[in-house]
């Protein structure tokens, strides 16, 4: 699932500003590190307990055979999940529905990149922070703001 660094497009989507500006700064986990919760889910929790966190109602969904989502529209929060490797993937649906280390959606392309500096990888507005078995996904739109957030596990 790693995407291939494309100089051309990490000029597109960073900018020259913001390259400068990201040279400081950089992601705070590396290879090895644990993922943080994101809206009090970690990677790896079970369905009870997501579903405890997320609190009722929750929508359901599949995602191909072993696969559901957990949905809270109150929350502002999906998770991906599976019975053999719990949550998988925790997507932020809402600006309220929380942060990963302070990004919410909706937040700049600028603030990314001072807050974690150049992503790993980047493709098509797309930029995917990588710290091991984990990884973290920012979607910019055309305003440079972040429209899509995620942490999940990198499949293998």
């Amino acid at each position: 699932m790693l995407l291939h660094l494309k100089t051309g497009l990490v000029a597109l989507l960073l900018g020259l500003a913001g390259v400068s500006v990201a040279a400081a700064a950089s992601f705070p986990w590396s290879k090895g590190d644990a993922a943080p919760p994101v809206a009090g889910i970690h990677l790896g929790d079970s369905r009870d307990r997501i579903t405890e966190i997320l609190g009722v109602p929750v929508e359901t969904g599949k995602l191909g055979q072993n696969q559901e989502t957990i949905r809270s529209r109150a929350r502002g929060v999906t998770v991906a999940w599976t019975p053999s490797e719990g949550a998988s993937v925790i997507f932020l649906d809402t600006r309220d529905g929380g942060d990963i280390d302070g990004i919410r959606l909706g937040d700049s392309r600028d603030q990314v990149l001072s807050k974690w500096g150049v992503p790993t990888n980047v493709q098509a507005g797309t930029a995917v922070y990588l710290a091991g078995a984990w990884w973290v996904v920012v979607k910019l739109d055309d305003a440079n703001r972040v429209v899509q957030l995620y942490l999940g596990r990198v499949v293998q």
